[in-house]
């Protein structure tokens, strides 16, 4: 079977004007982030995909993104920033210096509470 057959839909966001370097579920069904080069994180939805909403702006590159609940994102950035936005307001919250270069990637750690004793 070709690969084409295996996507019947072919979808096209544009919008960015850098490369994508992480994607990751929005809270919106259906949806999903995108972050880029340009320093911004665009929602998308799969029903409309013309249309993609600025959720973020940072500027500087965005490597890694990770989102924590509905209302937290958190963006690395290509000069180590650690940003925390809330997703309901688009603001920043927080901006930690969090390494000397890029942040490529982020992962939430289990509660410590949940660990072996």
């Amino acid at each position: 079977m070709a690969l084409a057959n295996s996507f019947p839909i072919n979808f096209r966001f544009t919008g960015h004007k850098g490369p994508v370097y992480a994607l990751c579920t929005a809270p919106q069904p259906g949806s999903f982030l995108s972050a880029s080069g340009d320093g911004s994180v665009v929602r998308w939805n799969l029903n409309d995909p013309e249309n993609g909403i600025t959720e973020a702006r940072v500027g500087r590159a965005i490597f890694a993104m990770h989102r924590a609940g509905k209302e937290l994102l958190y963006i690395g950035d290509e000069d180590g920033g650690l940003h925390v936005v809330d997703l309901a307001t688009r603001k920043e919250m927080q901006l930690e210096r969090a390494h000397v270069k890029g942040i490529f990637a982020i992962q939430e750690l289990p509660d410590p509470k949940n660990l072996c004793s």
